[in-house]
């Protein structure tokens, strides 16, 4: 019978440490989901800005040559000249704030989950140095 203890001993250590490593596993798994979902909305309104800052100076530089041809058809400040060159300008200030914004540093990527993996390594790494107790 003493066999049969040590056995159903052993089956319940590595029962729980089953569920252990299942519920480690699922927290982990989790933290990376959101950490996930979070990178990837970041980065498709870092994606956004860039093309609405691409769009900006597209139309910028349109209207900009609009605007020369106008005045060097006219040789005067008159009318759709001067119109379509502050146009452009406003454009070029549209498209500069979009490629600042878009640059602007963020969280990096899966910040959280590569820190619990480094404290986790820690941890693991003091288990192994501690004595085992004899």
């Amino acid at each position: 019978m003493p066999g049969n203890q040590a056995q159903d001993g052993i089956r319940n250590l590595i029962g729980e440490s089953t569920v252990t490593i299942r519920r480690y596993l699922a927290v982990r798994t989790a933290l990376l989901k959101l950490e996930l979902a979070d990178a990837a909305r970041t980065a498709s309104r870092k994606a956004l800005l860039l093309a609405l800052g691409a769009f900006s100076a597209l139309c910028a530089y349109l209207l900009l040559w609009a605007g020369l041809i106008g005045l060097a058809e006219k040789f005067s400040a008159g009318s759709w000249p001067v119109a379509a060159l502050a146009a452009a300008a406003f454009h070029l200030v549209v498209a500069l704030a979009m490629v600042l914004a878009a640059r602007r540093r963020g969280t990096p990527f899966l910040e959280d989950t590569i820190n619990q993996f480094k404290e986790d390594e820690a941890w693991l790494k003091s288990l192994a140095d501690t004595p085992k107790k004899p």
